[in-house]
């Protein structure tokens, strides 16, 4: 570990410095020792913490209120951004739940450098999301909608009468249904490659 009277101005700028020499090491030993497929996964598992600590940041939604802060960037894009560092300029897809996925964000990781693709599932109250796709009524149970943006595909299901998913894709998916479940394609491949993690959890 480091000694925090040594760096007293970096500790100002990183607070992580007490362990950032153990942490890079160990970081780089699992980039080293580890080769992901085509498709990876990115989630996130938020820990209650209450004791000192220079980052944390309250989240009164969430039944453990505290975490990490963030820059300028939306927490959730900011985070699949760091996490995916390693495998940015790849062409691989990423899939991940609604805490990292935007519409924003996915149009911004089909860019240099990161050249990525997403699939997530998406918050209801996202103002991206139209009118046109959201629940009513008249709406039958299994149905689903499809609206697209160039490569970027927004679907919803409708599984029950008082629930409706919401997955995105930058894939240039078209609107396919699996014909055994009667779910969109988007879906299936969301619980194929996400399903390990969520079991996991």
């Amino acid at each position: 570990m480091d000694d925090k009277t040594l760096h007293p101005n970096r500790r100002q700028q990183d607070p992580f410095i007490p362990i950032r020499k153990v942490w890079d090491m160990f970081i780089a030993q699992c980039k080293m020792n580890y080769s992901p497929g085509s498709n990876v996964t990115i989630d996130e598992q938020l820990l209650g913490f209450r004791g000192r600590c220079p980052f944390r940041m309250y989240i009164p939604n969430k039944p453990n209120k505290y975490a990490t802060n963030t820059n300028v960037l939306p927490q959730g894009e900011y985070y699949f951004k760091e996490l995916s560092q390693p495998v940015h300029g790849s062409n691989r897809n990423i899939t991940c739940n609604n805490w990292f996925t935007s519409i924003p964000a996915a149009k911004s990781l089909l860019l240099e450098p990161y050249k990525l693709t997403v699939v997530g599932t998406v918050r209801s109250n996202k103002r991206e999301t139209p009118e046109e796709l959201k629940n009513s009524r008249s709406r039958p149970v299994g149905t689903s909608m499809f609206c697209f943006d160039g490569p970027l595909t927004l679907a919803s299901y409708k599984p029950k009468p008082s629930k409706m998913v919401y997955m995105l894709s930058s894939c240039g998916e078209d609107a396919a249904i699996n014909l055994t479940t009667g779910k969109p394609e988007i879906i299936m491949f969301y619980n194929q490659t996400k399903g390990g993690v969520d079991t996991f959890d």
